[in-house]
């Protein structure tokens, strides 16, 4: 049995946003300390401030709103080299666009909400197949929300 050659991070999910806990008031726009030493680690993980980080908000009801986030977020810690990626359906799974994309980055981060979409956008897709040949094969990591319970991801 050989080992893989790229790296797990779970990260949990429905992360804070920032909520002032004397009001109740959540503040979406920013990422709570927790979450950016998790995006520190991740970045040092992948290689440092220059490499190459894509999120993917596919599990996310609110896609845009957390793409934005994650992109200010890792801004703040110094990280500029971020894409997000919206994949919403098996079609744009299959986007060459975004294919090629995963081929070149160092990390990717897939975001908080329903798994289960993952299953039912990326399973079987070129996208998935680089993902997994690329954590066994490359340096490469992989982060995002119960990684290990994913149902299709047997990495």
């Amino acid at each position: 049995m050989s080992h893989p050659k790229g790296k797990l991070i779970a990260i949990g999910g429905a992360e804070d946003k920032g909520t002032n806990l004397e009001t109740g008031e959540v503040h979406r726009n920013n990422l709570n300390f927790f979450e950016l030493g998790i995006l520190r680690r991740l970045v040092e993980e992948a290689g440092g401030a220059s490499a190459r980080i894509e999120v993917i908000t596919t599990a996310s009801t609110i896609p845009y709103e957390v793409g934005e986030n994650y992109l200010n977020a890792f801004g703040k810690i110094g990280c500029a080299d971020v894409g997000v990626m919206h994949i919403r359906t098996r079609q744009d799974a299959m986007d060459d666009e975004y294919i090629e994309r995963i081929r070149h980055c160092d990390a990717v981060m897939f975001t908080g909400g329903n798994q289960l979409r993952l299953g039912v956008t990326d399973g079987g897709t070129e996208f998935l197949a680089i993902l997994k040949k690329r954590y066994k094969e490359d340096n490469f990591l992989i982060a995002g929300p119960l990684l290990v319970q994913w149902p299709w991801a047997k990495l």
